[in-house]
């Protein structure tokens, strides 16, 4: 037990270490993120004592999870623009580990953690994200494997009460992504969970409101800002336009799972009914995305990230269905082969991008 432990701990502090170097390069490198003019004052008001309010610099969207942190760390001497990303790189990277022992531990046997590992540790998406939304995404791709988690080994009370933690995080850092994901969740957890799901709300709940400043200056006033705000943006235009070649990932991991789903049932392993609703709702969230005429790109940012996570996993039994029919041998090699292919998949891409070769061609915009 023991050198279980021992390994598991050497494998997950190597992965938060490389990812914090990784994140520390992106965040402080030169692709300043979105709302940088909004997150950095806000910190530093902080910092000093001034809660968000009606007037202040910080949206009520709220996002302000990453406050903490970084006015911790402006304490410390840091400026706040190296605070704020600074509080980024640990937080994203604390997130990236939570998702690798989850991985582990619904996998253990399979190479998915290390898969996952080279595509989020060095994702090229964070560069064109805000800081909020690109900790949201990995925070929403916790929260589902934590769904995939008491799906496959029961609704214990740990795992609801991490559920409800994970939940308030989420809510406390983009309201609306944590809004949406818990509301079409619950439709499929009351089964597995029942009256439970209450303490899970009210913990989730809970965890928001510490976490969120708004509420602590003037919740009320947070209310009706944050009912303004979606008012605001019903009535302006905002497309999707992104890359193909990023978001090519979870188009074929989405793909897979529909193949998986309706068509070859039991290619994969992830349970059929857990496979029907990650569908339906990444299905009908985006499309009402879509009919908006108000859908940036960061409001998919969180499902590109889910669906791109199940990629390894997905690629990897293929490799193995594959393997039985003596086609790959031998199965482990190509596993770390494949693992090998999606890393250096995401170095191209990353250079692309720093050298800008991405052309107009190469977009998609809705």
């Amino acid at each position: 037990m023991l050198g279980r432990f021992s390994r598991e701990s050497f494998v997950l502090w190597g992965v938060f270490l490389i990812s914090l170097s990784m994140q520390l390069w992106l965040w402080l490198g030169k692709f300043p993120y979105t709302d940088n003019n909004i997150w950095v004052p806000g910190a530093q008001d902080f910092a000093n004592g001034v809660l968000p309010g009606y007037y202040t610099t910080i949206p009520p969207h709220p996002g302000t999870a990453i406050l903490l942190p970084a006015a911790a760390i402006i304490h410390l001497g840091v400026t706040a623009y190296d605070a704020v990303q600074i509080a980024m790189a640990f937080l994203m990277s604390v997130c990236i580990v939570c998702i690798t022992y989850l991985s582990r531990i619904l996998r253990p046997q399979s190479l998915w953690w290390l898969g996952v590992c080279a595509l989020l540790i060095l994702n090229p998406i964070y560069l064109e994200m805000s800081a909020v939304s690109a900790l949201a995404a990995l925070l929403a791709c916790i929260y589902i494997l934590l769904i995939l988690h008491i799906r496959e080994k029961g609704a214990s009370d740990e795992s609801l009460a991490l559920l409800g933690v994970c939940a308030g995080i989420l809510l406390a850092t983009r309201t609306d992504t944590g809004a949406s994901l818990m509301l079409f969740s619950l439709p499929f957890l009351w089964p597995l969970a029942g009256t439970r799901l209450v303490r899970t709300c009210t913990m989730a709940l809970l965890y928001f409101g510490a976490l969120n400043p708004f509420i602590w200056a003037d919740p009320i006033m947070y209310v009706l800002s944050f009912l303004k705000q979606i008012s605001a943006n019903a009535l302006t235009s905002y497309v999707f336009d992104y890359s193909l070649w990023i978001i090519t990932g979870a188009v074929i991991a989405f793909i897979l799972g529909l193949i998986g789903t309706y068509f070859k049932p039991r290619l994969f392993s992830i349970p059929t009914d857990y496979m029907k609703w990650f569908l339906a709702t990444s299905t009908i969230i985006c499309g009402l995305l879509l009919v908006s005429e108000y859908h940036p790109t960061r409001y998919f940012f969180p499902f590109i990230t889910m669906w791109e996570m199940f990629l390894p996993l997905f690629l990897l039994e293929l490799l193995s269905y594959f393997g039985s029919w003596k086609i790959l041998q031998p199965l482990r090699r190509s596993e770390y082969a494949l693992v090998l292919l999606l890393l250096f998949s995401r170095v191209w891409v990353v250079y692309a991008m720093w050298l800008h070769k991405f052309g107009p061609l190469f977009h998609i915009v809705v």
